[in-house]
């Protein structure tokens, strides 16, 4: 049974509702409200941080404005700074649980900006489940509270935000296919082997025009161009890091036939793998 709890940066008075620009992003306070009878969140004048609530139990109703409407389980809000609220339970047929995060700093409002995340805007969640472990994660950090806190907290901040963009823009429907997401997957495991679009196509039980486009749309290029590329960063990767001989680092790739494997590379990258070997030590020496 979930229990009411709270966390905070500083316990002094006052300190839960401050901006603070000498951090990137931090929380002030976040926690879990479990409220089994009826209650009011008000603030005229809003508050000085970001406020962000993710509703998981029982229903309230939200003033967006002058307007009354009903946010439902499964939704989130975003308050900005200096932007007033007023939330109660609906009726009193069941308890109200949410999760609830201030957070501020520097970086706070372009975070949200560039996650596309609106103010004071209902936005249905679709993987519930990684946003209330990302709360628990922040929990976690205020109860170790090391020298690495700040760092991990921000980045579960931002983790939430993130997901939030996705669900606003509909990237993550339009681009998280499970299908082409494994088949993506499958390249980067198996990348060295002989991987065919036709089978690839049939473990995503999708026909072959079908997977190509569908793959397009996700990626921006065609599977084999894709495969192509990975295969090849990976040899560039081999030749400026290794001493392997270009059979080895051709096979290595999933080219068994070197002189395939350097007419492909110069057509590509302009240069033989020999002369992009030469060139990545030259410049490594005129570096130092």
């Amino acid at each position: 049974m979930p229990v009411d709890q709270s966390y905070y940066l500083e316990l002094s008075a006052g300190a839960d509702n401050v901006s603070r620009p000498e951090h990137a992003l931090i929380p002030n306070c976040c926690g879990l409200c479990v409220l089994p009878s009826p209650f009011i969140g008000r603030s005229a004048t809003g508050r000085e941080d970001f406020y962000l609530q993710y509703l998981v139990r029982g229903e309230m109703d939200v003033w967006i404005g002058e307007e009354k409407k009903i946010m439902y389980p499964g939704q989130a809000i975003l308050y900005y700074p200096h932007t007033p609220y007023h939330y109660t339970m609906r009726g009193v047929r069941d308890e109200v649980h949410y999760y609830w995060v201030h957070f501020t700093g520097s970086s706070a409002r372009s975070l949200v900006e560039r996650c596309g995340v609106p103010n004071q805007t209902f936005i249905p969640v679709a993987d519930g489940l990684f946003l209330q472990m990302q709360y628990e994660g922040l929990f976690q950090d205020f109860i170790r509270r090391d020298p690495l806190f700040e760092i991990s907290a921000a980045a579960k901040i931002t983790s939430l935000l993130v997901s939030l963009g996705r669900e606003v823009s509909g990237h993550e429907n339009l681009q998280s296919d499970p299908r082409i997401q494994a088949s993506l997957a499958r390249i980067h495991q198996s990348f060295r082997e002989n991987l065919s679009i036709e089978q690839l196509a049939l473990e995503a039980h999708l026909s072959p025009s079908r997977f190509r486009t569908l793959f397009k749309n996700r990626t921006g290029l065609s599977p084999q161009d894709y495969l192509t590329s990975l295969r090849l960063s990976r040899a560039r990767m081999l030749l400026e890091q290794t001493d392997e001989p270009l059979s080895q680092i051709a096979e290595a790739v999933g080219y068994p036939d070197q002189l395939y494997f350097s007419r492909l590379f110069r057509s590509r990258i302009g240069l033989s793998p020999s002369e992009y070997r030469r060139n990545t030590v030259t410049a490594e020496v005129i570096s130092s």
